[in-house]
C-alpha cells in the first residue's frame, strides 16, 4: 500500500497537477455546454424558469388528465398579455386586438406585408424580444403550445391504432422493435418536464468529459512511465524478483490515478450542474418527445450510467498510457505512439457518450438497440486493454528488461 501511495504522489506532482487544472479550466470554459445553460439550445431566459414552475405544479411529468389544467394556464397567460396588445397604438391602428391576431402577424412573411403591417410586425418583435414583461408571458405561452402540440399533433397520448398507422406511413422501412417502442412512447408514457436545454447538456457534455479524462490519464501517466524507463529505474527493478513484483503495484497506482482524476472531473462537473440548476430536473424522465429512449429511466439514472462509463474510459486510458510508457524508447516515440491511440480512444468514447440508448429507426437487435455499437465498442476496448496490460505485466514479472 505504501508503494501505491508513493507512486500516486509521484504521478500527481504539484507542477503537473497545477498545469492540468489550468488546462481543465480553459477546456471547460471553451467546450462545456452546461456553462451556457439555459441558453445553450436557443432558449430564452424564461423557458427553464417556467419549466421549473411546471415541475413544481405537475411533478416530473404531465399526464393526459393534466392537459386541461395546462390549457387553463395558457388561457390565463393570454388574458394577461391581451391588455398589453390592445393598449399599443401601432397594434390598434392595424386592428390587432387579440393574441391570435398578434401571433398571426408575428409569423407572417415580412415581404408580403404592407408598410403599416411591417411596422406592426416590428412592434410584435419588440414585444417578443425586447420588452421584458411581455417577453416573459409570450415565451411561457410558447412553451405550453409546444407541449400541447406534442399531445395534439405528434400523437402523444394517442391510441395505438392511430400511432401504428402513422408509423406505417412515415416510417415503413423502420425495424419492428423501433415501431413497438415508439408506439409505447406515444400511447402510454407521460410528457417529461425535462427541458430540452437540460437534456442537451447531459447528452453533449458527456463526450467532452470522456475526452478530458483521457487527456488527464495520458498526461499524468505516459511521461512518468517514460521517465522511469529512461532513468533506468525499470531496468534496475527488473533485476530482482521483488523488484519485478512492484510493476503490478505501479500499474495499480496508474489505474487508481486515472480513477481519482475521473472522480475529480465528475465531482467538479456535478457541482456545475448544481450551480446552474440542472440537478433539479434530473428526476424527470430522460426520454422526451425530442429524443426518445429505449429505457424508461430518469435523467439522474442516465447521468449515473454515464459516470460509470466515464470511469471505464479512465481505467482504459490509464492502462493504455501505462503500456505505451513501458514500451516507448523515448519521449518522442511515446508521443508518436500515444497520440494516435489516445485519439482513437477519445473518438470511441465520444461516440459512446452521445445520446446513449437513443431510439434508432433501423436497429434489428434489441441488444444493439439498447446499448448502441459505440457503447458496446468501448466495453470491448476496455476488456482488450485490460487483457493486454495483464499480458504485459506477466511478461515483466518473468523476464529481465
Amino acid at each position: 500500500m505504501r508503494i501505491i501511495i508513493k507512486e500516486l504522489k509521484r504521478l500527481f506532482s504539484i507542477k503537473l497537477t497545477a498545469l492540468l487544472l489550468l488546462f481543465t479550466a480553459i477546456y471547460t470554459l471553451l467546450f462545456c455546454n452546461a456553462l451556457n445553460f439555459p441558453n445553450n439550445f436557443g432558449n430564452s431566459r424564461y423557458d427553464v424558469p417556467f419549466y421549473r414552475e411546471l415541475k413544481e405544479k405537475f411533478g416530473n411529468t404531465i399526464d393526459e388528465d393534466e392537459l386541461p389544467s395546462l390549457r387553463q394556464m395558457r388561457q390565463a397567460l393570454i388574458q394577461e398579455i391581451t391588455p398589453h396588445i390592445i393598449s399599443d397604438t401601432i397594434f390598434l391602428q392595424n386592428g390587432i386586438d387579440s393574441y391570435e391576431k398578434f401571433n398571426e402577424l408575428f409569423r407572417a412573411n415580412y415581404e408580403e406585408l404592407s408598410e403599416n403591417k411591417r411596422a406592426a410586425q416590428d412592434e410584435a418583435y419588440r414585444f417578443w424580444f425586447e420588452n421584458e414583461e411581455t417577453s416573459r408571458i409570450l415565451f411561457k405561452i410558447q412553451n405550453i403550445d409546444s407541449i400541447l402540440y406534442s399531445a395534439e399533433e405528434d400523437y402523444l397520448f394517442g391510441d395505438s391504432v392511430a400511432v401504428e398507422a402513422f408509423l406505417k406511413e412515415f416510417n415503413s422501412s423502420a425495424s419492428e422493435i423501433y415501431k413497438q417502442r415508439m408506439t409505447k412512447i406515444y400511447t402510454t408514457l407521460p410528457y417529461s418536464l425535462l427541458p430540452v436545454a437540460a437534456q442537451d447538456v447531459i447528452f453533449s457534455d458527456q463526450k467532452i468529459l470522456m475526452i478530458l479524462c483521457t487527456i488527464w490519464c495520458f498526461v499524468l501517466i505516459l511521461p512518468f512511465q517514460i521517465s522511469q524507463r529512461l532513468r533506468g529505474i525499470v531496468s534496475i527493478s527488473a533485476c530482482t524478483k521483488t523488484g519485478r513484483r512492484i510493476f503490478s503495484l505501479q500499474a495499480i497506482a496508474c489505474v487508481i490515478g486515472g480513477i481519482l482524476s475521473c472522480l475529480f472531473i465528475t465531482a467538479s462537473y456535478t457541482l456545475i450542474l448544481y450551480l446552474k440548476g440542472i440537478l433539479y430536473f434530473l428526476s424527470c424522465p430522460v426520454s422526451t418527445s425530442t429524443v426518445p429512449m429505449w429505457f424508461d429511466i430518469s435523467a439522474l439514472e442516465y447521468y449515473l450510467i454515464q459516470c460509470v462509463i466515464l470511469l471505464m474510459v479512465s481505467v482504459s486510458a490509464s492502462l493504455l498510457a501505462y503500456i505505451i510508457g513501458r514500451i516507448a524508447a523515448s519521449y518522442i516515440s511515446g508521443l508518436a505512439i500515444g497520440l494516435p491511440f489516445a485519439a482513437i480512444l477519445c473518438s470511441v468514447s465520444a461516440a459512446a457518450g452521445y445520446q446513449m440508448f437513443a431510439v434508432k429507426k433501423f436497429t434489428d437487435s434489441l441488444f444493439i438497440a439498447a446499448f448502441g455499437r459505440p457503447l458496446i465498442g468501448i466495453v470491448f476496448v476496455t476488456i482488450i486493454i485490460i487483457t493486454v496490460a495483464e499480458l504485459k505485466l506477466r511478461h515483466d514479472r518473468t523476464c529481465d528488461l
